[in-house]
């Protein structure tokens, strides 16, 4: 063991073996990387991510029916799975697969003030539901625009897709409407 006070200068550490344990510092020191140093191979990020959203209402939804939201704006798509013009979606691209956080908000509204009963919001995984939140008003005081926002977190492997469903109960049977204030879907992977 060779100790001494000073700056070591190498371009390269490795083990007199070629392989095993190297060990920087010892318990209870901190490790500093100098601000503008570059490191490789330790961390990871927040890959890949994406946010989708809606221009313009969403109208003409059967009444009490739950209905996909067609999201036609790309906000973020770091990895190119956002479908926002065929299917409405977001799908797992090669190499992307791991647990993610998901999460959707959407409102929905009926025609005439005081007639939406209830609202629920979905997240589905390839085609069925895996998230689900909802909010019920008493009959007597029924609310014209609902909003509610869930979130999961998921294990997502390469091809599978999410989607956002909405069910809108209107009190007199109305067709009802998705408002775009605030509708989007969102999601990362987690850093493992």
């Amino acid at each position: 063991s060779i100790m001494a006070n000073g700056t070591l200068k190498v371009s390269n550490i490795q083990t007199s073996s070629g392989s095993g344990t190297i060990t920087i510092g010892q318990s209870g020191e901190t490790i500093t990387i100098p601000s503008g140093a570059t490191q490789t191979g330790v961390g990871g990020k927040n890959t890949p991510y994406f946010e989708m959203s809606l221009s313009s209402n969403q109208t003409g939804l059967s009444d009490n029916t739950a209905t996909k939201i067609q999201f036609d704006t790309s906000d973020l798509d770091s990895d190119s799975g956002v479908d926002v013009s065929t299917n409405y979606r977001y799908t797992v691209q090669s190499g992307d697969a791991g647990k993610y956080f998901l999460i959707s908000t959407a409102t929905g509204e009926t025609a005439s003030s005081d007639d939406n009963k209830d609202t629920s919001v979905f997240i589905y995984k390839n085609g069925s539901s895996v998230a689900k939140t909802e909010f019920e008003t008493s009959s007597s005081s029924d609310a014209y625009r609902i909003g509610k926002t869930l979130y999961t977190i998921q294990n997502l492997s390469e091809g599978d897709y999410i989607e956002t469903f909405i069910q809108i109960n209107s009190s007199s049977n109305a067709n009802t409407n998705i408002a775009k204030q605030g509708c989007r879907m969102s999601g990362f992977r987690f850093i493992e």
